[in-house]
């Protein structure tokens, strides 16, 4: 692999409960020095109830989170959206938002520092 692809998919890329988010950008990002996957979910509804994202503060609706993925392959039961199989889902990174604007530029920032490092010929984690 000798440059960085970025590719934007359409299905939500963590939190178990995420089908019950009304809010979700998911990007799959590949290069010479590693490949991620930056995921970021919100308006997370238990019924009709607006619920803040676990273990976050008062305000936190929104969750931008990235994974290291494998550099080939399909994750299981993905469809074929194009998700890699998360090596760690600890996540290497994890940042809150109270709205869907906050949450849109922390989720293009999470992709544009990732996609520099990608495009490295080393792997730094």
């Amino acid at each position: 692999m000798t440059s960085t692809a970025i590719k934007h998919l359409g299905c939500p890329g963590h939190l178990i409960v995420a089908r019950y988010c009304r809010w979700h950008r998911h990007t799959q990002i590949d290069g010479p020095g590693g490949s991620w996957r930056v995921s970021t979910i919100g308006n997370y509804y238990v019924g009709d109830q607006l619920t803040t994202v676990s273990g976050a503060s008062d305000d936190a609706y929104f969750e931008t989170m990235a994974f290291p993925t494998a550099i080939n392959g399909s994750a299981q039961d993905s469809g074929g959206c194009g998700c890699r199989p998360v090596l760690d889902w600890s996540g290497e990174r994890c940042r809150h938002y109270a709205t869907a604007g906050e949450a849109d530029a922390g989720h293009e920032a999470a992709v544009a520092d990732l996609a520099a490092r990608a495009s490295r010929s080393e792997v730094t984690l």
